[in-house]
């Protein structure tokens, strides 16, 4: 019982309060027309031209001076409308609308407020092609390197690109505008990278070992033996051939004699055979590149040239040139003008001259066929002793003699 008095008066003690304050005017209940104010902040890391390169948080403020704020809500772009309680983070990359307004505790309602901001996170992608697609060589080497050999291909989803970077090897950084080419033989690498718009720049992106050779490797030879006249070679000769390439290197070099089988260069071979011999020969390099055939002559002539005497034969008595009967077994008998003609054959390197001597004086050289003289000197019935050396290109001699008596009238005396 005391216990309900006890309550009875709280409830009669607050009820006088109340009245108390309607009366003054401390409260006015219902007079609360403004809606609340609500205020929007975003934090980010800021880019280039309004982006934001981070998550963006969101706080939104609201304030009322009246009855006081009782909540707010808010959605991102087309989502569902929440209520608000706490910032809350961005992070999708693209284009996006926060709405929100806030209600106060008479029921007054903001009007729908809304800030747009934009989010780029990711950086662009740039991706390479070869003109031609593959090593268009031997062993993974370009060898026919178009104008447009690399081309760089940069995409952004979201805020786009701006400037593609690129360089070959060491060299500076170019700006990308078309495709470029890589103008020398060798290893290079190729370096790129893209910004967009946001200021997002992609990793640098690195291909290696581009093989690029153009160049046909070169191929020489050298000789050895014994060397003789007019470029013959009097001895076997062994031939060597020497490839280069400063590239790719040598993968290939092969050669024939004359029109044989074509084979593979591994050793220094040797040329034995009398004759002269045409060596072709030629080098394929590790990219592919062939070089253009080549050839070399090599003339050999281990032998030397025959020689004989037709007129005046040994033995035989001739009158103005004219044989008439033997006469001896060795001395010839030579009666008025006689030609000398001897016969000198060489089937390799040919005749290079033919020299007559008288007694050991040398008379005359002939140079060109018919190898002849005609024998002028004045003799009244005299022994001569002949000689005729002949001497083949390779600068081989062999020589006859013949044993005369001679009667000549009007020439030149000895």
């Amino acid at each position: 019982m005391k216990m309900r008095t006890k309550i009875v008066g709280i409830l009669i003690c607050m009820l006088l309060m109340v009245a108390t304050l309607v009366v003054t005017g401390d409260v006015n209940i219902g007079d609360d027309t403004i809606p609340p104010t609500t205020t929007i902040q975003l934090s980010g890391e800021i880019g280039n031209q309004g982006w934001y390169v981070s998550n963006v948080e969101v706080t939104l403020i609201a304030t009322d001076e009246g009855s006081g704020v009782n909540y707010t809500r808010y959605k991102l772009d087309d989502g569902n409308w929440t209520n608000y309680t706490i910032l809350f983070n961005v992070n999708i990359d693209g284009y996006h609308t926060v709405y929100y307004y806030s209600v106060d505790y008479d029921g007054n309602v903001e009007e729908e407020k809304s800030r747009d901001f934009k989010i780029d996170q990711t950086p662009p992608t740039t991706t390479h092609t070869f003109s031609p697609p593959d090593p268009d060589g031997e062993n993974g080497w370009y060898v026919n390197v178009s104008s447009g050999m690399v081309t760089l291909s940069a995409s952004d989803n979201t805020s786009g690109c701006t400037t593609t970077w690129y360089r070959i090897d060491e060299e500076i950084w170019k700006l990308y505008t078309k495709p470029f080419v890589i103008s020398s033989d060798g290893w290079h690498t190729v370096q790129y990278y893209t910004f967009d718009v946001a200021g997002n720049q992609e990793d640098t992106h690195s291909i290696e070992e581009i093989k690029i050779d153009r160049t046909k490797p070169e191929t020489t030879y050298s000789l050895t033996g014994e060397l003789g006249d007019n470029g013959w070679y009097v001895s076997d000769v062994e031939m060597e051939l020497i490839s280069r390439d400063a590239t790719s290197g040598i993968w290939h070099t092969y050669y024939r004699i004359e029109d044989g089988e074509w084979q593979e260069y591994t050793d220094p071979f040797v040329l034995s055979e009398e004759n002269e011999h045409v060596v072709e020969y030629y080098s394929v390099d590790m990219a592919g590149n062939e070089e253009t055939h080549k050839s070399a002559t090599v003339k050999i002539d281990k032998t030397g040239p025959t020689i004989d005497i037709r007129t005046p034969l040994k033995g035989y008595l001739y009158f103005f040139g004219v044989k008439t009967l033997r006469v001896s077994s060795v001395w010839s008998v030579i009666l008025g003008r006689i030609t000398i003609e001897p016969s000198a054959i060489d089937i390799i390197s040919g005749i290079d001259r033919v020299e007559f001597y008288v007694d050991g004086m040398l008379v005359s050289s002939v140079i060109e066929e018919p190898y002849t003289w005609n024998w002028n000197i004045t003799s009244i019935f005299e022994p001569y002793i002949l000689t005729v050396i002949a001497y083949n290109q390779a600068g081989f001699s062999n020589s006859i003699q013949s044993k005369l008596f001679v009667l000549t009238l009007g020439g030149d005396r000895k």
